[in-house]
């Protein structure tokens, strides 16, 4: 099975796309989590929106086209305020 990770890994199976989306999903439930992470391990807060913004784009592009919509206006909400 797929989890996500710096190296995409080619998805076999269902249940393997289930998983990644799953995974995936999860991140946009949980921006805030990746925003405090970031601050603390980021030179300054401008530095920690930047990758918290490109995490949330990667992260985007890996989910099947069936869920995008799902997500989109957390992404878009997220854009907004990130920049």
């Amino acid at each position: 099975l797929s989890h996500r990770g710096r190296f995409p890994l080619k998805k076999e199976t269902k249940e393997a796309q289930i998983i990644a989306d799953a995974d995936s999903l999860s991140i946009f439930d949980n921006i805030l989590t990746l925003i405090n992470i970031r601050y603390g391990n980021s030179k300054t807060k401008k530095d920690a929106r930047k990758k918290v913004l490109e995490k949330l784009e990667r992260t985007y592009l890996k989910i099947s086209n069936k869920l995008k919509p799902l997500v989109k206006d957390k992404l878009e909400d997220a854009r907004k305020k990130l920049t």
